[in-house]
């Protein structure tokens, strides 16, 4: 008579080592494919942030709507969310010196100088930069990737009247 050895037990073990590795590598990707999805958002939100700002027409014009720019890039998101402070909107005279006021006080969106319409000259630059921290959906994930912050700039030139 020939005895079979039993295998079963084996396969269940094998399992049971392999499953936790696999899983982990599979909520890797996940989390991986989350992060560059948030990154491709806060781009797109950027950039239809500043095409806004740029673009013709507007009541007050779109180039000093601040909540109209910040509402803009908010447009763009389903991932994430984002708080007035994670929209930085400022302006430079074009060689990337800020923009001032006569009486020398910064002209941006967080808090200097609110933008008037007489102070923003043609080809007058506007950046806006979008931020977003982020954090895995993953216990295990999660604590190795940590909290990062990913932001996007966008720079674009205003130009004013008929080109």
């Amino acid at each position: 008579m020939v005895r079979r050895h039993r295998e079963e037990g084996a396969t269940v073990v094998e399992m049971a080592l392999a499953l936790p590795l696999l899983l982990l590598v599979i909520l890797g990707v996940v989390e991986f494919g989350r992060v560059i999805a948030i990154e491709n958002e806060l781009e797109s939100a950027s950039r239809d942030a500043a095409r806004y700002a740029t673009s013709a027409g507007g009541t007050p014009a779109h180039f000093i709507d601040c909540d109209g720019i910040r509402n803009a890039a908010r447009q763009r998101l389903t991932l994430s969310t984002l708080a007035n402070s994670d929209i930085d909107i400022t302006y430079d005279d074009g060689t990337g010196a800020a923009l001032v006021d006569t009486m020398g006080n910064v002209i941006d969106c967080q808090g200097g100088t609110a933008p008037y319409e007489d102070v923003i000259a043609s080809e007058v630059r506007i950046t806006v930069t979008v931020r977003s921290t982020i954090s895995g959906i993953t216990p295990v994930i999660g604590n190795f990737i940590g909290t990062p912050t990913l932001s996007s700039v966008d720079t674009r030139t205003v130009f004013r009247g008929p080109l």
